[in-house]
């Protein structure tokens, strides 16, 4: 049975061609897990490193992903995130009914979306501390791959998406957060999660990013996968080989969400995943038995474009990008 064999085209990071590429995460730990090793890679190498701007945005606040023990141990560390997110007065922090006066001035009227209908403000301060739980996770994050910049975070935490729901106010503001980070003259990579991903607030969260995107600016968009979600090989457009630093720091990045790893081991996820990728997608990809075993390295991210050539303007289909400056090694042939 023959392979796809796919016309491959390697692009150095040099000549990385976006100036900006904005990372749409659902979940505060969503980004990480999709694609954190080309974040680290763009922040880390010489030639990308200054020259792309990385910024990540972290869409719904997560706090059902913090359980009860967890937020025990750490209602407290919660707490004083709340002074960098969403930013409240120290003094508020004496006690609750200050705090959530505070809150209610700093959020406004999502302040009551943090809880279900009926939900009473202890409830409601509670959730939000966990969202602040997984602020200060996001913010390590980021920090591990790299940026280091207090704008490459932006962390929204957009109740109404835990809804599956935006309103066109909301579509606005994120419209304006994306400009904001977007270069307004040179190309821009969207990275959202796949639209057939069946996690809802993935679904939501690539839908709403997708609508705000303002048409005077120049996008081009890639599809991450996610562990509930792995993209069929024939859909694969783009490939980011790791190196074995690059891989390690993706995977002490996702270890910075504690609230998650403690339930499931993502760090194992993003492992495995990459090396699988590497192992089994140069088959699939290149042509049964050829000589194509490791040809993606030892590790990889994968990566799927939206209608790439409605957005480049050329015809690129069939064509697998491979994102690296690292050559080939001996018997790594690539057809």
């Amino acid at each position: 049975m023959p392979g796809l064999m796919r016309t491959v085209r390697r692009l150095r990071l040099g000549d990385f061609p976006y100036a900006s590429v904005l990372v749409i995460s659902p979940h505060p730990d969503d980004s990480v897990l999709g694609c954190g090793g080309l974040v680290f890679k763009l922040t880390s190498h010489r030639e990308t490193r200054g020259r792309v701007k990385v910024t990540v945005f972290s869409m719904t606040p997560g706090y059902h992903g913090v359980d009860a023990d967890f937020f025990r141990d750490y209602a407290a560390v919660g707490r004083e995130n709340l002074l960098r997110w969403p930013g409240v007065p120290e003094a508020a922090l004496e006690d609750d009914t200050r705090l959530i006066a505070a809150l209610r001035e700093c959020l406004g009227d999502d302040f009551d979306l943090y809880g279900n209908p009926g939900a009473d403000d202890q409830t409601k301060l509670e959730n939000v501390v966990r969202t602040a739980i997984r602020f200060g996770e996001s913010s390590r994050e980021v920090e591990t791959l790299g940026l280091t910049h207090p704008a490459a975070l932006r962390f929204l935490a957009l109740p109404r998406l835990y809804f599956k729901c935006l309103c066109p106010a909301e579509l606005v503001r994120l419209r304006e957060e994306l400009n904001q980070a977007a270069d307004p003259t040179n190309g821009n990579l969207l990275l959202v999660p796949h639209p057939d991903d069946p996690q809802p607030a993935h679904q939501a969260v690539t839908e709403a990013a997708l609508r705000a995107l303002d048409p005077a600016l120049n996008w081009h968009i890639w599809y991450y996968p996610s562990p509930w979600y792995r993209m069929p090989p024939c859909t694969i457009d783009a490939i980011v080989p790791l190196n074995d630093e690059e891989l390690y720091r993706k995977r002490a990045a996702a270890e910075t969400h504690r609230s998650q790893t403690i339930r499931t081991p993502y760090g194992k996820y993003v492992m495995s995943g990459a090396s699988m990728n590497a192992d089994i997608l140069p088959e699939l990809l290149l042509g049964f038995g050829g000589r194509s075993t490791n040809a993606f390295g030892k590790y990889c991210e994968v990566f799927q474009m939206r209608l790439p050539a409605f957005y480049s303007c050329q015809p690129t289909q069939g064509e697998l990008l491979i994102c690296s400056d690292d050559a080939p090694s001996a018997g790594r042939g690539i057809p």
